[in-house]
C-alpha cells in the first residue's frame, strides 16, 4: 500500500516538475530550466566533499580534533575503533550552504516540484559511483535506505526512493549490466525519535533495530542510497541488517556528507 502510494506520488512529482516554473532550490530564484538546481548566486554556495577523507566513511580527517595530525591516518578515530558495517560512504558535495537549505526545503517543505530538478543534479555522480563499484565487486545490488509509513504518507515522496527509481530507469536506458535495483528490499520498523540533537552514542541506541531486510537471503554486494549522511548511524544499522541477510559487503551513496566541525 505504501509503495503504491509513494510510486503515485512521484509520477504526480514529475508532472508538477513539468508544469511548474524552474526555480532555485535554495532561494526560489528563476533558473533556466528543471535540469539547473541552484542560481548563480547560489551556486557559489556548493562546496564538494575533498580531501584527505576517511577511507571508509568519508568524513574529512582535517576537520577533526587533531588537524593535521588525524590526517595523517587512512581512517577517522571512529571507524578505527568501532569498524562500521560498510566498507566506504561515497558523498560529492558537503552538507550545508545552499545544498542543505535545498535539501530540507524539499524534503520537510513538501518541495515535490523541486526534487525532480534534485534527482536529474544528483544522477550524474550517482552513477559514476555504481559504475565504479559494479567493476570493483561485481554485480550490484541497489536499495535506498526507507522512511516510515507515517513519513512517506506525509511528504508524499521519499527522496532515496525517487534517487533509486530514477537510477533504475538510467540504468534500463543506457542497458547497464551488473546493477540490479529495489526500493523494497528494505523497511523501516517502530517509530525512532528524530536523530536531530542526539549525540553518536545516542543516535545508534535510537535506531537500532529499525530497519527489517523483505528478502530471505541477499548474495551479492549491496549500495545503500541516502539523501544526506550526518553521523552515520543510520545507514550503519541498515548496512548491519543487509549483512546479517548474507550481504557480503555493503557500500553507501549520498548526495551530501556533513563534516565534523573543529
Amino acid at each position: 500500500e505504501v509503495a503504491v502510494e509513494m510510486l503515485l506520488g512521484h509520477l504526480a512529482l514529475a508532472m508538477r516538475a513539468l508544469l511548474s516554473p524552474a526555480l532555485c532550490m535554495a532561494c526560489d530564484a528563476p533558473v533556466a530550466h528543471h535540469g539547473v538546481c541552484f542560481c548563480a548566486s547560489c551556486a557559489q554556495d556548493i562546496h564538494v566533499v575533498d580531501g584527505p577523507l576517511c577511507l571508509i566513511c568519508g568524513q574529512s580527517l582535517l576537520e577533526l580534533p587533531g588537524g593535521m595530525d588525524s590526517a595523517l591516518s587512512d581512517l577517522c578515530p571512529t571507524c578505527d575503533a568501532t569498524p562500521p558495517w560498510f566498507v566506504q560512504a561515497r558523498a560529492p558535495y558537503r552538507y550545508n550552504g545552499a545544498l542543505s537549505q535545498g535539501i530540507q526545503r524539499i524534503k520537510y517543505g513538501a518541495r515535490e516540484d523541486m526534487m525532480r530538478q534534485l534527482s536529474d543534479w544528483a544522477m550524474p555522480s550517482l552513477m559514476d559511483d555504481l559504475v565504479t563499484w559494479r567493476a570493483r565487486l561485481g554485480p550490484l545490488h541497489v536499495c535506498p535506505v526507507p522512511v516510515s509509513a507515517r513519513s512517506a504518507r506525509a511528504r508524499g515522496f521519499h527522496v532515496p526512493c525517487v534517487l533509486a527509481r530514477d537510477a533504475r530507469a538510467h540504468i534500463k536506458r543506457h542497458r547497464l549490466a551488473g546493477l540490479d535495483v529495489s526500493v523494497s528490499t528494505l523497511k523501516r520498523r517502530g517509530r525512532p525519535r528524530a536523530q536531530a540533537g542526539l549525540g553518536i552514542d545516542q543516535r545508534r541506541r535510537n535506531v537500532r533495530d529499525t530497519f527489517g531486510v523483505t528478502r530471505a537471503q541477499i548474495e551479492s554486494p549491496v549500495c545503500l542510497i541516502d539523501d544526506v549522511v550526518t553521523s552515520g548511524a543510520t545507514v550503519n544499522e541498515a548496512a548491519r541488517m543487509l549483512r546479517q541477510a548474507g550481504a557480503p559487503v555493503v557500500v553507501v551513496w549520498s548526495i551530501a556528507r556533513r563534516m565534523a566541525q573543529m
